[in-house]
């Protein structure tokens, strides 16, 4: 919807999370200046505790250097964080979710747009604080 009301570029974003205050102006730059079609991050996991205090359980530190995202992506090794991307109209435009693939329909979308040539750059801050709490829909098991 956001792309047939004529937006550039669209971020995705779980409310439940938290977010890097500068991470849009990161990610529309690089993606601009760099001429990326979908910009993702490193991210870190967040447990919420018993006094309702978030805390950080573990950080990812993916350290996937541009040149292994399709490497890994082919081997099914899913270094995308879908709640940190963000992608171009170009993107949008050629590519699609395949809903009969669904728990794996990001992997599956990745694979296919990075092997049709799609341009894909992971953000080495971490812009993305996902966190994980006793009333989450997906992800129920521990991170830990």
């Amino acid at each position: 919807k956001a792309f047939e009301d004529d937006c550039d570029i669209v971020f995705n974003t779980n409310l439940d999370d938290f977010y890097s205050e500068n991470r849009v102006e990161i990610q529309t730059n690089i993606m601009k200046l760099e001429n990326y079609d979908i910009v993702s991050s490193d991210f870190c996991y967040i447990q919420e505790n018993i006094n309702d205090n978030d805390e950080i359980i573990r950080y990812m530190n993916i350290k996937i250097y541009d040149k292994y995202i399709k490497e890994n992506l082919l081997v099914d090794h899913n270094v995308i964080a879908h709640p940190s991307v963000c992608y171009n109209k170009n993107f949008w435009t050629h590519n699609k979710y395949d809903i009969t693939k669904v728990p794996t329909e990001d992997l599956d979308l990745w694979k296919r747009a990075i092997t049709n040539g799609f341009k894909f750059k992971i953000v080495p801050e971490v812009l993305l604080f996902y966190r994980i709490h006793k009333k989450q829909v997906s992800n129920k098991k521990d991170v830990r």
